[in-house]
């Protein structure tokens, strides 16, 4: 493949303008959050700092990024795929356990969650396998398949514990398969089985917190309480 003549996209400047814009959002929640504790953000270790120099090197990946064909990573969305399911499992072997979970490590002494180059990994490979399946989106192979490949991270996700996360991956795929345009048949199968699973799994799997904090939302909502 002659990596010259492959066409380079149009630079999406409102999607980076949305990016940038949350970036600043997440930076003012920092500080705000932080000001107690580190007063005015004069230290490059001050978490607003960090937030900033972890900005600039993802818009400089970013914009190199935008200019890589997408296709040059199809050969390589299985292979990224696996890699970053071989990264959930090592986190939960030798991952920092914090509060009674594990979803960390440490890479030059920055922490670095592995779910989230999964995320990106499972899109690739939803995208890579919806893409070559485009005539056979009716096949409930097809369907169930694509529905593993979400379910695969989700489940390691899920055992660090990281409710969280693991939904992404759900959502991830949902936003997908509609857009992948999946029959409305299975996609109301699934729903239906996953309307009578999900409360057995809740008491069954679901940690103390992750109760208290359902819990927390019963008593205080009504009340006009802020939940954080």
């Amino acid at each position: 493949m002659n990596l010259r003549n492959l066409p380079t996209r149009e630079f999406d400047y409102v999607m980076a303008a949305a990016a940038l814009l949350l970036v600043a959002y997440g930076a003012l929640l920092i500080y705000s959050a932080s000001l107690n504790t580190y007063g005015a953000p004069e230290a490059l270790s001050h978490p607003v700092a960090r937030q900033v120099a972890f900005a600039v090197v993802g818009v400089l990946a970013m914009v190199l990024l935008s200019r890589v064909d997408y296709r040059l990573l199809g050969p390589l969305s299985l292979a990224l795929y696996v890699a970053s399911l071989a990264g959930l499992v090592y986190v939960m072997l030798v991952g920092e356990n914090e509060y009674g979970s594990r979803r960390w490590v440490e890479v030059a002494g920055t922490q670095v969650q592995p779910s989230e180059m999964a995320k990106a990994c499972t899109v690739i490979l939803l995208a890579k396998f919806f893409s070559d399946n485009e005539e056979n989106m009716g096949s409930p192979r097809v369907f169930a398949i694509s529905v593993a490949i979400a379910a695969i991270p989700a489940g390691l996700v899920l055992q660090q514990p990281d409710l969280g996360s693991a939904v992404v991956f759900g959502v991830i795929w949902l936003g997908m398969a509609i857009i992948a345009r999946v029959r409305m048949l299975h996609l109301a199968a699934l729903f239906a089985v996953a309307a009578v699973v999900a409360p057995l799994l809740w008491f069954m799997a679901a940690h103390d917190y992750q109760r208290a904090r359902i819990d927390c939302v019963r008593v205080l909502a009504p009340q006009g309480a802020v939940i954080q």
